[in-house]
């Protein structure tokens, strides 16, 4: 026997911290349990966000924001405490998961292929995605980029990735398609604004 075998025991989920363990273990025996994503501005930013996970509707443990352990309970179906908390939460998910792509792209050019995916692919006609795209000025992206067609591809996988999370009755929240579309869209509006610094522009009176 090591003095190592505790490191060298087999877990499931050791990517996770200590705390999230111990709440996917009181899950998978049978707790209910609901998430809510607390994120306040203060002044022209925000404060730290932290990730509640509210236990029979009552006790309330919580720890820092952590778009991982929020997925994993996507997968294991703790939806949030409601349609605005979850777009919150889809909405930090993505901040997380576009991160790859803007670094392998650089920000200036997925920022372009962002926008023009989401003027010309299929959220050409969701008015609240345009709505928000009309605060935003990129330029067109040159398409003739060996870049292009992956930058997009990727941008696609990340959006495909969030309306899984929502709608798989197997491996996500099982939404319901209406609902999960309507969470979505607020999700990506949310993470526009954020990116593009809408709303921040519009408080310092420049929109």
């Amino acid at each position: 026997m090591s003095d190592l075998d505790a490191l060298f025991q087999t877990s499931e989920h050791p990517d996770l911290p200590y705390t999230a363990r111990g709440w996917l273990r009181r899950i998978r025996k049978g707790a209910k349990a609901k998430v809510e994503v607390v994120r306040k501005r203060k002044g022209l930013s925000y404060g730290p966000t932290r990730l509640r996970v509210i236990f029979d509707g009552q006790e309330v443990l919580q720890d820092d924001w952590d778009p991982h352990v929020s997925e994993v309970l996507a997968s294991e179906k703790v939806a949030a405490i409601d349609e605005e908390n979850e777009a919150l939460r889809l909405a930090l998910m993505f901040a997380d998961w576009f991160e790859h792509p803007a670094q392998q792209f650089g920000d200036d050019y997925f920022n372009c292929v962002l926008v023009d995916y989401l003027k010309h692919g299929p959220l050409r006609n969701v008015p609240e995605i345009q709505k928000v795209l009309r605060d935003v000025h990129e330029h067109a992206p040159y398409k003739e980029s060996s870049h292009y067609l992956d930058s997009r591809n990727e941008i696609e996988a990340v959006l495909q990735r969030g309306a899984q999370a929502l709608s798989s009755a197997d491996h996500g929240l099982g939404y319901p398609r209406p609902d999960a579309e309507r969470i979505l869209v607020r999700a990506l509006v949310q993470y526009l604004d954020d990116r593009f610094g809408v709303t921040y522009r519009r408080m310092l009176g420049l929109l």
